[in-house]
């Protein structure tokens, strides 16, 4: 049987050690956009950058968890 989690809103998700990225999860908030296609459609590489690196660092964190799809 899979695991089942909570849902988990995006505030809450942005809150999680976004340092530097912060201007970035908060720009994918306002656009109302998944953080995948955020990355697919932002004009700016820099903040494209920061959320790339923490979808990967958080799918990482998820997987040294045991939570896979």
């Amino acid at each position: 049987m899979g695991k089942h989690l909570a849902p988990v809103d995006l505030e809450t998700l942005c809150g999680l050690d976004v340092g530097a990225g912060e201007r970035a999860c908060t720009e994918v908030q306002r656009q109302g956009l998944a953080f995948g296609s955020f990355i697919e459609t932002a004009e700016s590489r820099i903040l494209v950058g920061y959320v790339r690196a923490w979808l990967r660092d958080t799918f990482a964190a998820f997987t040294g968890a045991g939570i896979q799809e």
